[in-house]
């Protein structure tokens, strides 16, 4: 996700929350469901990530990731799940527009040795206006042994590193699609939002993109936008 601060706040101001499921296998044959919440939020000019477990609900794990600056550029990337073998930590990286501040952040989230689809996320806040989000996306994958192939560029890694190096204003939508496209074994989905518009008024709703491989066929769908500033992926 591309970001930038547009002031400084004393009080906590939410940047993205997202909520999702992880499957790991429980006794015999049995598997277990656990929701996972991160909330990324600044306060004072550093930000921090909450992280919550339903299998742990009284505990809160807050991380201070780094100070920012005022009307500097950020993308903030993380991943998580048993296909890029980070099935216990979500592992965060925080760049700003020419080099990586930190990186390899653990955040241990517990077990989850395979991810559901699912997940619910929220950009910024409906009630403070301290960020400017320019864009943001995810990719999920198919299959762990495609990651490990060190003969060729992995297309999931490929996705985060396309979005960085193009910076905050290019549009991905294209190379995204020609990503997923070409990758049909190896990646599930991507979803992309683009917030940038230059048209006036601007849309009340900005429904983000959705390719997703299924029966050997690409398709091409929407993600709305359910309530303000709030997505549902399945």
């Amino acid at each position: 996700m591309w970001f930038s601060p547009i002031i400084n706040s004393s009080i906590q101001v939410p940047l993205l929350n997202i909520s999702f499921n992880s499957v790991s296998r429980s006794g015999g044959s049995g598997s277990q469901r656990t929701t996972y919440v991160l909330t990324f939020y600044v306060k004072n000019s550093n930000l921090y990530v909450v992280s919550y477990s339903s299998s742990e609900p009284q505990k809160f794990i807050t991380t201070n990731i780094a100070q920012l600056n005022v009307r500097q550029y950020y993308f903030l990337n993380f991943s998580f799940g048993s296909q890029v073998e980070k099935s216990k930590n979500v592992i965060i990286d925080l760049y700003n527009s020419t080099s990586l501040i930190k990186g390899g952040i653990l955040i241990p989230l517990g077990q989850g040795s395979a991810n559901s689809r699912y997940f619910n996320v929220t950009f910024g806040s409906t009630k403070y206006s301290e960020f400017a989000i320019f864009q943001a996306f995810f990719v999920t994958t198919q299959d762990k042994t495609a990651l490990q192939d060190q003969q060729v560029p992995s297309a999931f890694y490929n996705v985060s590193n396309q979005v960085l190096n193009n910076g905050y204003l290019y549009n991905n939508t294209q190379v995204l699609y020609s990503i997923i496209y070409n990758s049909e074994n190896e990646l599930y989905a991507i979803g992309y939002w683009y917030f940038v518009n230059p048209s006036f008024p601007i849309p009340k709703q900005i429904s983000g993109l959705l390719w997703y491989w299924n029966s050997e066929k690409l398709h091409n769908s929407t993600i709305p936008e359910t309530s303000p500033n709030t997505y549902i992926a399945v």
